[in-house]
């Protein structure tokens, strides 16, 4: 791709990031064959959560860096037992899959059982042989076209996802970011790791989620996740930016705790520029199938909450079926 391809704000965000940051990690999703991340001494096989060795707990499961139902098939973790894994996935990660809701069935993120369908009273979507496919009873007001016709619709607000707890939603992220950290930085994320195990009990006024959702089908393709480091001792930016890109969304989360973040005060209002994570989308994409667009999120709630989702689409015909007796279209 071309420098000169990308637009005057994305080529800002680029250099930015460039100044201030160095990649520390850089890894797809999706790879030919498996990526087992393991610290240094693997014969002393640690996990690097608890803190109990091989001696003391099991490692006979797959642990996932990252979230399978993130699209996430190839990073491992050697270095996570079996007790941790599971109270990660049921603590944590149920409650980030369920902030997707729908949307996983509708950007077709590929979990651990393939492509979830989702089902309402007013539609069905799920993946078809040549992409997704979406039923609508005929009569529906949703749509109101003749057959092989095309063009945008939208799918109504009532599209809702199941409760979750925000923070907790939050803290997955955070576990797959100490998840790929390179061993020579656990020593930062100290403090982040007792509160991933719920032993340093802190409550946040605000607990900011960026991410951008890009049109489009599968644009980033085999996903990926990344780590940027602050260069500067001294710079008032975070620390630690955690960076996982999957299907239309890309998500950046500050890593919280990080010994060199120092300079942020808790229990007091911290303000700081953001300067959001360049996209690879070039002016031609975005005029061609629409824009990236960002949003900022708090997600500090330890209450479960309910949201809407609303997704528009362009699709390449409309025809009739007959499913198990029902009229769809």
């Amino acid at each position: 791709m071309n420098k000169h391809d990308l637009s005057k704000l994305n080529l800002e965000k680029i250099e930015f990031y460039n100044k201030h940051y160095t990649v520390e990690v850089d890894r797809p999703l999706i790879d030919s064959n498996l990526i087992k991340l393991s610290d240094k001494n693997i014969n002393e096989r640690k996990c690097r959560f608890c803190g109990k060795s091989k001696f003391e707990v099991t490692f006979k499961n797959r642990a996932h860096a990252i979230p399978e139902f993130l699209g996430n098939k190839s990073i491992i973790t050697m270095n996570e037992c079996d007790v941790c894994n599971q109270f990660f996935a049921s603590e944590y990660e149920d409650h980030l899959a369920k902030w997707f809701g729908p949307m996983r069935s509708l950007c077709q993120i590929q979990g651990k059982h393939g492509t979830p369908k989702y089902k309402s009273e007013k539609f069905v979507a799920k993946k078809g042989d040549k992409g997704m496919e979406l039923f609508v009873k005929a009569d529906s007001t949703l749509m109101n076209l003749n057959d092989g016709g095309s063009g945008n619709f939208k799918i109504p607000v009532e599209m809702e996802t199941q409760p979750y707890i925000p923070i907790k939603a939050a803290k997955a992220f955070i576990k797959a970011a100490v998840s790929v950290l390179p061993e020579e930085l656990l020593p930062e994320c100290e403090k982040t790791i007792l509160w991933l195990l719920n032993k340093a009990n802190v409550n946040f006024d605000k607990f900011p989620v960026f991410y951008a959702f890009t049109p489009g089908v599968n644009p980033y393709k085999n996903g990926r996740a990344m780590i940027c480091k602050r260069k500067s001792i001294e710079m008032e930016i975070p620390f630690l930016w955690f960076i996982i890109a999957t299907t239309n969304f890309l998500f950046q989360i500050m890593v919280p705790f990080c010994k060199s973040d120092s300079w942020i005060k808790f229990g007091t209002e911290n303000k700081f520029n953001i300067m959001y994570f360049p996209t690879p989308f070039t002016e031609k994409y975005e005029t061609k199938i629409g824009k990236t667009v960002w949003y900022q999120d708090d997600w500090a709630s330890n209450i479960p909450i309910i949201q809407n989702r609303e997704a528009s689409f362009h699709f390449d015909r409309i025809e009739e079926k007959h499913l198990n007796k029902d009229r769809t279209t």
